[in-house]
């Protein structure tokens, strides 16, 4: 199996440790008593581990006051003060010129405020590491199977890891519309993560889905894999093992991942 929580902490709200929260949603954090969080974000480009300088975050979901839109630094960081955290989802996108636009999925709730406290008691802000990809090389990974990018539509990217960081091995993956009819045509990566693997019906040990060229819109993500249930990890929130939403945007990869506990 391939471990990514190196390299795929993608989430705004996973800590640098790769701790995930293992309780459901609950309500409104902190009955409204709310306590501003810092968070430093690195960026960095996902084969190659180099900072991402100049890159550009927006917050497309939810609108907040203090934070708009930034750019990383020469060491692929920014950062910004959350001044009152709330129960969200979250949607950010990055881009830089060469990259593939990037939207990363998120949330918050108590369960992930817990998370958080022990680094926040510690460093006074939250660490948070993403990475992405060069256009090029998205586009030579579909290209193994005859799969090109299609103007105007978009891409989900999904990853599917156990509580350590492991890649998730015989789960079946599912696109569906809001009528329930299936969306693009779900791609399974080799164990290295850097192919399709067109004999493959379920994930292989890189746990990576990719599902190309869907029409810009809101998806159900269904993951079904024996003896176990997959919950949010880099995702939005979900009342319901096994399944979330991913939104996508056109000529844009929506990262989203879960993480799988036995049943």
């Amino acid at each position: 199996m391939l471990k990514t929580t190196s390299l795929l902490s993608l989430s705004l709200l996973v800590a640098c440790s790769g701790d995930k929260d293992t309780g459901s949603d609950t309500g409104d954090s902190a009955g409204g008593d709310f306590t501003p969080v810092k968070i430093v974000a690195t960026y960095t480009d996902g084969l190659t581990g180099n900072a991402l300088m100049g890159g550009e975050l927006c917050l497309v979901e939810p609108e907040l006051p203090e934070f708009d839109c930034g750019t990383t630094d020469v060491y692929g960081m920014l950062s910004w003060t959350w001044e009152k955290p709330q129960e969200t989802n979250f949607l950010m996108r990055f881009t830089l010129d060469g990259y593939i636009d990037t939207l990363f999925t998120g949330r918050y709730n108590d369960e992930l405020a817990a998370v958080w406290a022990p680094e926040i008691e510690e460093k006074g802000q939250i660490e948070v590491f993403y990475s992405t990809f060069q256009k090029t090389a998205v586009e030579m990974v579909l290209a193994t199977g005859d799969v090109s990018i299609e103007s105007g539509k978009a891409m989900a990217f999904v990853n599917l890891v156990d509580v350590d960081g492991w890649g998730i091995e015989n789960a079946a993956v599912t696109l569906t519309d809001e009528s329930g009819a299936d969306a693009g045509v779900v791609h399974y990566l080799n164990t290295s993560g850097s192919r399709l693997d067109g004999t493959r019906n379920s994930t292989s040990g890189s746990g990576a889905v990719a599902i190309p060229n869907v029409e810009p819109g809101e998806y159900t993500l269904t993951v079904s894999v024996p003896n176990m249930d997959c919950l949010p990890w880099f995702s939005w929130n979900s009342d319901e093992a096994n399944t979330v939403q991913v939104p996508v945007q056109a000529d844009t990869v929506t990262r989203t991942g879960l993480y799988c506990v036995s049943n």
